[in-house]
């Protein structure tokens, strides 16, 4: 059969019981499969810190902080932007226009990626940088990875708006981890610290090529033919308030902190905190699976103008996701001996970890108004809460850093991290009506009529 056929495609359920069921299923699944990312995830953090201990993880991290806000760059918000529109393609079935989207979005993509690519080999070179300096080659490993990397988050957003979220979890999780995990002992024992930067390297060109193949595979079997040439302009129209919130949530407020911490401290403090944050991002990791699968069916529900259904599994979301969550107390109330793992000079980021911890925690309870936002047309709208979270963000830092060291940090991402999400869901209910918190609901705020 055909994985454009109603089989294979994800349904909708007309019941609570079969949207619960639905998502409990999806997200369990995906929860599942990334289990297994976060263990290679977690032992590759581990061995950063065995390796090269504080001040090397510290320089790995500040770098990791570039690239990934330079991703962001190079995809122009065009993945977040193609997820929305090949999840409603998908739900009316129109295989051909969703094959020439994809192919016209991979180019686009190729393009931009070798124009960043280039911009920034010729940055360092205009700023003086060498190949004799100790960390240049990390530097150009970990930017040669810019191409995989794009296209590795792209073919994961596309392989989510089809339904495949496990697959886009392989993608976008696990294949990055594992590669990451196989390649940075031998790498580091043969090129020392920048054998990192190359195992990061090989670790997201592995993923991307997986990605690509999975993506064309499915949407080849679904249709052979090719749509009209497509019309990116208004998917790149959307995709730019997408992209400048692509690059403050995902961007600036997880990785700004790092050049601040490095101007301010030390190396080391880069590095206890980069291994607080590491550890605390394990803690939304089952938002992220919610994310994943409720993504594609919010621009699918709101498309088909049914926002109660909308309403009703943004909430169930958030109440899987507080009880998935619920183990990570222990970061909170035994932060000290979960990083006495990575070596005893890692303890004092404990303070950092606890903070850390309970914003993840806050975020999967207050739901998923983000994602809702973006899919439901007002992206534009979320780019305020986000800078203003992002002011927030700066502010603490420039105050607390100097005398505080990795502990402020934390603190300062942290309150940055709430005031988003609840900046973001403040939006969501001015704009759609919609609550996707369980809170309001165990305390009978349920009924919201659309403002």
């Amino acid at each position: 059969m055909p994985f454009g056929s109603a089989k294979n495609r994800v349904q909708p359920s007309d019941s609570k019981g079969g949207q619960g069921a639905i998502l409990a299923g999806s997200a369990f699944q995906a929860l599942t499969i990334r289990a297994t990312g976060i263990v290679f995830t977690f032992l590759f953090t581990l061995l950063i810190a065995w390796l090269v201990g504080p001040r090397g993880a510290g320089v790995y991290f500040s770098f990791l902080g570039i690239v990934s806000v330079a991703t962001i760059v190079v995809r122009q918000g065009l993945d977040l932007a193609l997820l929305k529109k090949i999840a409603i393609l998908a739900d009316q079935s129109d295989w051909p226009a969703i094959s020439s989207l994809y192919h016209g979005a991979t180019k686009a993509l190729l393009i931009t990626s070798a124009l960043t690519l280039v911009s920034l080999v010729a940055g360092l070179k205009i700023a003086g940088l060498k190949l004799t300096d100790e960390f240049a080659p990390l530097i150009l490993f970990m930017i040669f990875a810019l191409p995989g990397l794009a296209h590795m988050n792209l073919s994961a957003e596309v392989l989510k708006a089809l339904g495949k979220t496990n697959l886009s979890v392989v993608v976008l999780t696990v294949t990055p981890a594992v590669c990451s995990f196989a390649f940075v002992w031998p790498l580091f024992h043969l090129l020392g610290i920048s054998g990192l930067g190359l195992a990061f390297c090989a670790a997201c060109t592995v993923a991307a090529l997986i990605g690509f193949m999975l993506s064309r595979r499915f949407i080849s079997a679904a249709t052979t033919d090719m749509g009209p040439h497509p019309d990116l302009m208004p998917i790149l129209k959307d995709a730019r308030s997408l992209y400048y919130l692509s690059v403050i949530n995902r961007g600036l407020l997880p990785w700004a902190v790092f050049p601040v911490l490095q101007l301010l401290t030390s190396p080391e403090e880069v590095g206890l905190f980069g291994i607080a944050m590491r550890l605390a991002m394990l803690v939304g990791v089952p938002l992220v699976c919610l994310e994943a699968v409720l993504a594609p069916r919010f621009a699918a529900q709101y498309a088909r103008g049914d926002h109660h259904k909308l309403r009703e599994f943004g909430q169930k979301a958030a109440i899987y996701g507080v009880i998935v969550t619920s183990p990570a107390i222990v970061f909170v109330m035994f932060p000290g001996y979960a990083l006495s793992f990575f070596g005893t000079e890692f303890v004092d980021a404990a303070p950092a970890l606890m903070c850390l911890t309970c914003a993840h925690f806050a975020n999967v309870a207050l739901g998923s108004p983000g994602i809702a936002l973006m899919m439901t047309n007002h992206g534009s709208r979320a780019l305020w809460a986000s800078l203003v979270a992002l002011g927030v963000q700066v502010v603490l830092l420039m105050v607390l850093v100097p005398d505080w060291g990795a502990t402020g940090a934390g603190i300062a991402t942290a309150t940055a991290m709430l005031v988003n999400r609840l900046a973001l869901s403040a939006l969501l209910l001015r704009e759609t009506g919609l609550i996707l918190t369980p809170l309001f609901t165990i305390f009978g705020f349920n009924k919201v009529k659309r403002l």
